[in-house]
């Protein structure tokens, strides 16, 4: 009877502290994902790059990303399912 039918395949989360994450550091997070700059982040956030700094780190730390560029590259490799766990969780 079901032998048709699709399940939708749900990715693992890259990193459970991801539930700690708020909205806005979810919405960062996920532009840094989609490689943007700095500038273009902070604008789209409407902060400053200051705060946009402090988000990072913030993010950083949350997900016990030491180096600089190791958010960034967490970020972009898991660009799809950070994406997925943001619209399957409904960040608020």
């Amino acid at each position: 009877m079901f032998e048709n039918s699709v399940t939708p395949k749900i990715p693992p989360i890259p990193k459970q502290e991801l539930f700690l994450l708020t909205r806005k550091e979810w919405k960062t997070l996920l532009l840094i994902a989609d490689d943007r700059k700095n500038k273009d982040i902070a604008k789209q956030l409407g902060i400053k790059i200051k705060t946009l700094r402090n988000y990072r780190n913030f993010i950083a730390n949350k997900l016990n990303e030491t180096e600089r560029d190791n958010l960034g590259i967490f970020a972009r490799k898991n660009r799809a399912d950070l994406y997925f766990w943001f619209d399957y969780l409904k960040v608020e």
